[in-house]
């Protein structure tokens, strides 16, 4: 008899249950776990051909970027090239001031007066030598398990020597943000003949060869022209676009599209 009324039990409570799953009556469900990757890294690394401790942090580079491609990962890395080892005997030819200027904003940002090479950034967040891998892997798994706050759209065409870029950036964030966009070429082999790197071939991933920032209004969209240089191979160069806190200076929502290989 007791087997009876558990047995009756037990239809009545699957029966209810079914019958409040199909009739409308809303049954709590348990949050679904986040990603363990659902952001995105953007890797900055501070080189110079004219640095004897570079190679090391361009060869890193590579690496993560070769790895980031076999696992299919939101990872988009610029090669920064400084201009203040020009001086020393080597004046590489893909530096600018305005590079030098950007990473001295990070340590002013930062409160740390320290800029050298190579130094690697991972979502502006995190600023580390070049070289080191353990603190890159750790810097990246930290930035593709936080939730990004915004994404971007582009669009791109050309005109002649020119590449038009309209944008729109969806973000979850109010406060004042920069959308970066870099032109970046894949790779790069420079036999350096003088200064510290003299007689040595230097490989070099996602090198920067031109790079915008605009501030975003409250339309958070807008177009862009950027005219290239001539020597830039279209067929192995891609737009980089980030969106970026003016005040913090954190990454928080990256993406990237290849440029289209020839141009009228």
């Amino acid at each position: 008899m007791k087997y009876s009324v558990s047995l009756l039990a037990i239809l009545s409570i699957v029966f209810g249950l079914t019958f409040l799953l199909a009739g409308g009556t809303e049954v709590p469900s348990s949050p679904t776990a986040p990603s363990a990757q659902s952001g995105i890294a953007v890797i900055e690394l501070f080189t110079s051909q004219g640095c004897s401790s570079c190679p090391p942090a361009d060869q890193l580079l590579q690496s993560l970027v070769r790895q980031a491609e076999e696992e299919d990962r939101p990872i988009y890395a610029l090669s920064f090239h400084v201009d203040y080892w020009n001086r020393l005997g080597w004046e590489d030819p893909f530096s600018d001031p305005a590079f030098s200027a950007r990473q001295r904003q990070y340590a002013h940002t930062w409160k740390n007066a320290q800029v050298y090479t190579p130094q690697m950034v991972v979502n502006g967040r995190r600023g580390f030598v070049g070289s080191k891998q353990a603190q890159a892997q750790d810097a990246i798994q930290a930035a593709l398990a936080t939730d990004a706050a915004a994404s971007v759209v582009v669009q791109l065409s050309t005109e002649k020597d020119v590449l038009n870029v309209a944008y729109e950036v969806h973000s979850s964030k109010h406060q004042s943000q920069l959308l970066q966009l870099a032109v970046v070429e894949e790779a790069v082999a420079t036999p350096v003949r003088r200064g510290e790197n003299a007689g040595r071939t230097l490989q070099h991933t996602h090198v920067v060869r031109h790079f915008i920032t605009q501030p975003l209004d409250e339309s958070l969209k807008g177009q862009i022209r950027i005219k290239l240089a001539p020597d830039l191979p279209r067929e192995k160069a891609q737009l980089i676009a980030y969106v970026q806190e003016a005040a913090s200076l954190e990454i928080i929502g990256a993406m990237a599209k290849p440029l289209p290989s020839e141009l009228p």
